[in-house]
């Protein structure tokens, strides 16, 4: 399992049939290093740990493969393009940048604050001007993003943007992001575009999408990777209505704030019934949207 941090024995504990390699990021836990958050550094790692783990299991192993949670995601895809493997598993990841991750949140979290397209556009300038000094190192783009403060910052809307950077930067002046802003950077690869890696992947994939995510806002990955299927690729794709991150059940109410009242149903024996034999029937008794690879291609 590659990235995230949910229930390391779960897939595992769905028969002796399967078996879950999960390890500590490295410099996290009781892995060495230095932590990163590049995702070739990451992908060669997942690659590393699935030597080991062919190693180890000899020739028990009949199938294999990455999955990828949240970030891995990016992570797994990256992996298995330079490896010779069975399958390929993103739950809950994205199809797009990291920097148009950013930009998503940005005009979701705007929009359920209510704001219409106007104001989610003027959130995405700040939020693309932000990126610039995030993929510089915190070296160029304060001009632009000072002068959209500037611009900004007395619209009502304003104080409701919320992303996976902008929100943070808003406050600082350009001196406090230029000296602190390095101490934070860990490599993240805000210039990789996973869709020609998803693309080019022969590995059968399985996006699991929870409709509802509010760190991974999957409307564009959702287009995508359709796109793909259509051109034929070997991808199966389940979309949990209801599901935020994690694919944790969340009901919403006007005035009140999300809560949380489960997981959606067995969603890790789906992900273990894909692995297994392509199976995708507790996915649509649990009320998601199911696109097979084979239903989705064009002629």
């Amino acid at each position: 399992m590659v990235g995230g941090a949910q229930q390391p024995g779960a897939l595992s504990a769905r028969g002796p049939r399967h078996r879950l390699v999960r390890y500590d990021k490295r410099g996290t836990g009781q892995s060495e290093g230095t932590y990163t958050q590049d995702f070739h550094v990451l992908a060669a790692d997942a690659r590393a740990a699935l030597t080991e783990a062919r190693r180890i299991a000899g020739g028990r192993i009949e199938r294999d493969g990455f999955v990828g949670v949240s970030q891995g995601g990016w992570i797994g895809p990256l992996a298995a393009s330079e490896s010779d493997v069975d399958f390929v598993v993103a739950l809950f990841g994205l199809a797009v940048n990291a920097l148009q991750e950013d930009r998503y949140e940005v005009e979701q979290n705007l929009a359920r604050a209510g704001w219409g397209e106007a104001e989610q556009a003027k959130g995405a300038e700040l939020s693309a001007a932000a990126g610039v000094i995030m993929q510089s190192s915190f070296r160029e783009g304060f001009a632009e993003f000072d002068r959209l403060r500037r611009l900004y910052r007395d619209e009502p809307w304003y104080d409701d943007i919320e992303g996976e950077f902008t929100s943070e930067m808003l406050p600082h002046p350009e001196i406090g992001l230029r000296l602190f802003g390095p101490m934070r950077d860990v490599g993240t690869s805000w210039d990789y575009e996973p869709l020609p890696v998803l693309r080019a992947l022969d590995a059968p994939q399985f996006w699991v999408i929870a409709a509802d995510d509010t760190e991974a806002p999957p409307g564009e990955t959702i287009a995508r990777i359709r796109a793909l299927q259509a051109e034929g690729r070997p991808i199966d794709l389940a979309i949990y209505p209801g599901a935020d991150h994690g694919m944790i059940l969340v009901e919403r109410h006007a005035e009140d704030e999300p809560r949380r009242v489960g997981h959606v149903p067995n969603y890790f024996r789906q992900v273990a019934a894909w692995i297994n034999t392509g199976d995708l029937s507790f996915a649509r008794q649990a009320g998601a949207e199911v696109a097979e690879a084979a239903e989705t291609a064009q002629p």
